[in-house]
């Protein structure tokens, strides 16, 4: 078990040296104001006609993440989340890995993921490496969302850490802002799910571009939007430094600066949240992208989030995409109650029709209120 406890904390080094290093130094130059409406309305028509392109997408998505819990957390989370023997550390590190295996048919808006958690959280002692036991267990559970209904599974009984028995809900679906009903239910649905809604260039730059045609340029607060231009050999490096008012946790402006890249069907390649006081971190992010059937996807994620009552690192986050197959045919099994992967007697709850069900042999038995 020490092993392995060594093994985790080196890959927390390891990842968070690659994610420090993820953006090479290269040599930025400052654009002249009047021609970036023209470069924001690059990035913005580029990255969405990329993401348009997709009919279907399916793969895996291996997502890792570790968070620091210090101070009264770490004593909470040494408490309640672990064996709780021995002294309790001024730290506790939570490593968490899964995996997402989702089929998305975008055309009918047809969404299908399954999340396995095979091992449960792991909770060290970054100070020694000590295993300090968990009370987590591993878990999985699938979710299928159309546009009229969601259903999705949960364990409900346990033997020895395992699942043995699980329960289906179905219930109504949620529509986001694009009329997909799959935000919310799993990040892995869409590419550009893999970010904030509100970073997407197609979502904030055109207006931004019609604001500086308008008045010459775009601030917040007395804070001056400012672009860089970087050409390299087979490459064209866009990096954005947009103000923003954020008046929460004490921080009142941040800079969001996002990096796009010609390369990477200008999509966004890294980006940034630092306070506009000080110009202190509180998250970056680097994103790979691989052409698959002529549309960049995301193929790998990091990401580190900072404390923002003392700029200390808080989290970091990997996210791994696997088998990336778009465009391709999906069977239309995939997104039924067959795929969730219930047993016989596991029940389905029908919060539409207040009906439940038996799940026997592939087929659905109603259950009356006798048999309740």
């Amino acid at each position: 078990m020490e092993i392995l406890i060594i093994n985790l904390m080196d890959l927390v080094h390891i990842f968070l040296m690659c994610s420090l290093a993820a953006e090479p130094n290269q040599t930025f130059q400052l654009v002249e104001t009047e021609r970036i409406p023209g470069i924001l309305r690059i990035v913005s028509n580029q990255s969405k006609q990329n993401f348009e392109k997709i009919r279907s997408w399916q793969g895996e998505l291996e997502a890792s993440r570790f968070f620091i819990d210090k101070g009264e957390q770490a004593k909470e989370t040494f408490k309640t989340m672990t064996d709780a023997v021995g002294p309790c550390p001024s730290e506790v590190v939570e490593i968490m890995i899964s995996k997402i295996i989702f089929k998305c048919d975008l055309e009918k808006g047809l969404f299908y993921s399954k999340v396995t958690r095979q091992e449960p959280t792991r909770y060290v002692d970054p100070a020694d490496n000590r295993d300090l036991g968990t009370k987590s267990r591993g878990r999985s559970s699938s979710i299928i969302v159309n546009k009229d209904y969601q259903i999705h599974t949960e364990p409900v009984r346990y033997r020895e850490g395992k699942v043995i028995e699980s329960k289906a809900i179905i219930d109504k679906a949620i529509i986001d802002t694009d009329g997909l009903s799959c935000k919310g239910a799993q990040p892995a649905y869409l590419p550009k799910y893999l970010f904030d809604i509100d970073s997407q260039a197609w979502n904030i730059y055109h207006s931004i571009a019609e604001t500086m045609e308008k008045e010459g340029e775009y601030g917040v607060d007395g804070l001056v939007m400012r672009v860089e231009q970087c050409t390299l050999p087979g490459d064209l490096l866009y990096r954005i430094h947009r103000p923003y008012r954020l008046n929460a946790l004490g921080i009142k402006n941040i800079w969001m600066v996002q990096t796009f890249s010609a390369n990477a069907g200008y999509n966004i390649i890294s980006c940034k949240m630092i306070t506009a006081d000080g110009g202190k971190l509180i998250q970056q992010e680097s994103i790979e992208y691989e052409n698959i059937n002529d549309v960049y996807v995301p193929i790998r994620s990091t990401k580190e989030n900072y404390n923002p009552k003392d700029f200390t690192l808080q989290s970091t986050e990997e996210k791994v995409f696997k088998n990336i197959r778009i465009n391709e045919d999906i069977s239309a099994e995939t997104f039924t109650y067959k795929n969730l992967g219930l047993a016989d007697g596991d029940k389905i709850e029908d919060r539409i029709t207040n009906k439940e069900f038996i799940y026997q042999k592939g087929n659905l038995i109603e259950v009356t209120k006798d048999e309740q």
